[in-house]
């Protein structure tokens, strides 16, 4: 009889305590269970020292977020850095006197690419160089044009003294009449850059007969005939000087033709004089004026 009455009294307590706990279950919110459950599961946590300051990683088990605390003893000073598992965005804040600056977004892993701030892909603009050598050149002459463009340009183009679309790098020969500046400008998807050189021509030395120009003896050797005659003279007393000397020249200065050899093609260091012995300014050969004949005749200084 007593051992019935227990079971009986045993049956009475089970079935008020479940129906305790489907009355819990009804009047207790789910969210307010979800947070228990939550608190179950507490987060990953690794403190370590680094450079004296103390690193605190924590990781979210049911985000998946990592979080890096990072302490500065001496300053006081506290940097929170949060990673995004998703999107692997990180943000950093630093808390100074209980005071938390605005999330600043740091480097996001890319794909083909140099990260930067704020997780896009940066490409450096194109570095330029462009010389010529030799840098300067006597009209006629030429020079190498060199030129090479980094961080793989997509379009390098010539102005100024050349034109045209050019390759990142190469060479070419030029040869202008006149000084020229030469530009090279090459751009990518990080910008564009240019540079340029200077090619400075100048004019060729003035020769034997030109004005300016400097007879010498070579400029006066080989021409030996009555047809081709040069011959560097004292013909006035005033020092040697080159002249061309005509045909006509020789036949009214000397009908003999015996100082046709010792005048052409050679110097003449003696005065040269007309066929009555004279050299004079004043003096006439053939009708006129001596020396304006030999002003016709004069091709320069020689030395």
């Amino acid at each position: 009889m007593k051992l019935k009455k227990a079971v009986s009294i045993s049956l009475i307590v089970s079935s008020a305590i479940l129906a305790l706990i489907l009355l819990i279950g009804l009047l207790v919110p789910a969210s307010f269970l979800n947070k228990i459950g939550r608190k179950t599961k507490p987060d990953t946590q690794i403190e370590t020292i680094v450079d004296g300051k103390k690193v605190v990683e924590t990781v979210n088990p049911a985000t998946g977020e990592k979080t890096v605390t990072t302490t500065d003893p001496t300053t006081g000073q506290t940097t929170v850095t949060t990673t995004n598992p998703t999107t692997g965005q990180t943000t950093t804040q630093a808390v100074t006197n209980g005071q938390t600056s605005a999330s600043q977004p740091t480097n996001t892993p890319t794909t083909g690419g140099t990260s930067n701030t704020g997780g896009t892909s940066a490409t450096p603009a194109p570095v330029v160089t462009i010389s010529v050598s030799p840098s300067s050149i006597t009209s006629g002459s030429s020079a190498t044009l060199g030129w090479s463009a980094t961080n793989s340009p997509t379009s390098c183009s010539a102005s100024n003294g050349w034109s045209g679309t050019k390759a990142a790098s190469g060479t070419a020969s030029v040869n202008p009449t006149s000084s020229a500046t030469y530009t090279l400008s090459c751009s990518n998807s990080g910008g564009s850059n240019s540079k340029s050189a200077t090619l400075t021509v100048n004019a060729p030395a003035a020769t034997c007969g030109q004005p300016g120009g400097t007879c010498h003896l070579s400029d006066i050797q080989g021409h030996s005939s009555s047809g081709d005659c040069r011959s560097a003279i004292n013909s006035t007393g005033g020092g040697l000087a080159a002249y061309s000397i005509s045909s006509s020249f020789l036949s009214l200065h000397n009908p003999k033709k015996s100082i046709t050899s010792l005048l052409c093609g050679n110097v003449y260091s003696s005065n040269l004089r007309n066929k009555t012995g004279d050299h004079s300014n004043g003096s006439t050969l053939g009708g006129g004026n001596y020396a304006t004949w030999m002003n016709n005749l004069y091709l320069g200084p020689y030395n």
